[in-house]
């Protein structure tokens, strides 16, 4: 017998599914007949319920599946909610001149483990599951990248949740702003930003309480650089709109300084010297124009060899640095010292009476007023030179401590500014607002005693 259910709930038993051949005539009593009648119609009345039945099953779909496929265009259409942290546990090789710099990350992911992921048991898992379906980021500025991945479930509650922990060493280029150099200070920017749009993934702050991005001071190798101290680095979670789409981005704003020790030292200590050097040709009489210009120009070479070498330190740069005001003023200095060595004897004497096919005189008549000439200069030149590196240097550290002052003020303000919203649009990518996360002692020490696996 074959039992089918038609909508309406009625129950309908069926003992054939085609007609039945007409048996042969035979003799039978009327109560036979009758009876046999009775089973024909019987059947024929079954047979047309069975093709009702069909009818209605190619032409109604079945109450299980609408509901299942509603489910499912239901999910469609709201974004998985992620749940992202991000770890910075290495920061190193700060290349000013390449202005790019090396940063290891670990981004953490948590969501709701969607229908139809089929993870293996715990005792099971060697950390290669890899889920069908899983948030994509990338990582922008980026110039080379090495990333690797590992997915595994927990349950939260009465729900399974996937955990995925991405851990990315990459190169990042970071235009550098040099006019202060080396009194400047930089944000080395990191954004993740999702490449699937804010329709099917959306990243959210860790509804746990836990920051949401954190810096291991420890694994901070910055060269010349230093972190800020009271905000080492910003940071908000924004939308983005990009060709008519919005897409989640993590933008983090490391704040450094660059430590200016190592240029006052082996540049700008080094080129005073070589400039103060020049003061020591005075000491040759100043008519000995010859010897005088020795001591000069070498000390002009040496010069330029130097400056070659602090070329190298920086990109080509199509405006002047702090740095080079002050190189540029030794050059200045060194050249005007050459022309008074070439000029200051020639306005009381001529050329005839320092003649190279002569014999020199014993004697020459106003050679007193020369002496006393060069003398002036020689003092001229020395307590000038020495005001301009009185000056320079009060400069300098005025100019330091207003650029870190103002620097700190705005990351301040920054954290004024932020409303603290997962999702506030903003266009281009770029924006004002970050959310500070401050070095709070108890803060720091705990991303600090993290270990690096």
């Amino acid at each position: 017998f074959l039992i089918f259910t038609r909508p309406s709930g009625v129950l309908v038993m069926l003992c054939a599914e085609n007609e039945i051949m007409p048996s042969p005539r035979v003799d039978l009593g009327m109560e036979s007949q009758s009876l046999l009648s009775e089973m024909v119609q019987a059947q024929k009345l079954l047979l047309s319920e069975m093709k009702s039945l069909r009818a209605d099953m190619t032409g109604h779909k079945p109450e299980e599946p609408m509901m299942s496929e509603e489910l499912s265009t239901k999910e469609a259409a709201e974004p998985k909610r992620v749940e992202m942290s991000v770890c910075i546990r290495r920061l190193y090789d700060v290349r000013t001149k390449e202005q790019e710099f090396t940063a290891r990350l670990s981004a953490d992911l948590l969501w709701e483990m969607p229908a139809g992921e089929n993870p293996p048991p715990e005792d099971e898992d060697d950390g290669d599951w890899m889920p069908n379906w899983t948030p994509k980021f990338r990582i922008r500025g980026q110039k080379s990248e090495d990333r690797t991945e590992m997915y595994s479930t927990e349950t939260i509650g009465d729900k399974v949740f996937v955990r995925g922990e991405i851990v990315a060493l990459v190169i990042i280029s970071e235009g550098f702003e040099l006019q202060q150099f080396p009194n400047d200070c930089q944000d080395l920017t990191i954004q993740l930003q999702s490449t699937m749009p804010s329709t099917q993934c959306k990243y959210v702050s860790p509804k746990d309480g836990s920051a949401a991005v954190q810096i291991r001071k420890g694994g901070c190798y910055l060269d010349d650089f230093g972190l800020l101290p009271d905000y080492p680095f910003t940071f908000n979670l924004y939308m983005v709109e990009q060709q008519n789409r919005n897409y989640s981005t993590v933008e983090i704003k490391v704040k450094v300084v660059r430590q200016a020790s190592y240029y006052l030292l082996n540049v700008i200590c080094i080129m005073c010297l070589i400039c103060s050097f020049v003061l020591c040709a005075w000491a040759v009489h100043p008519g000995a124009i010859a010897d005088r210009w020795g001591v000069d120009f070498n000390l002009i070479l040496t010069a330029v060899a130097y400056k070659l070498i602090i070329n190298d330190m920086l990109p080509r740069l199509s405006y002047v640095t702090t740095l080079d005001i002050y190189v540029l003023a030794c050059f200045i200095f060194l050249s005007v010292s050459t022309a008074s060595h070439s000029f200051v004897p020639l306005i009381f004497h001529d050329k005839f009476d320092y003649s190279a096919l002569t014999l020199p005189p014993d004697t020459v008549e106003g050679e007193e007023e020369v002496i006393s000439a060069d003398i002036t200069s020689f003092y001229v030149f020395a307590f000038g030179w020495l005001a301009w590196n009185l000056f320079y240097g009060i400069y300098f550290y005025t100019s330091r401590i207003n650029n870190i002052k103002a620097f700190r003020d705005a990351a301040e303000k920054e954290a004024a500014d932020i409303d603290g919203a997962d999702d506030e649009l903003l266009a281009g990518g770029r924006t004002s607002m970050l959310q500070t996360a401050q070095s709070t002692n108890s803060g720091m020490t705990k991303s600090e005693t993290f270990n690096d696996s």
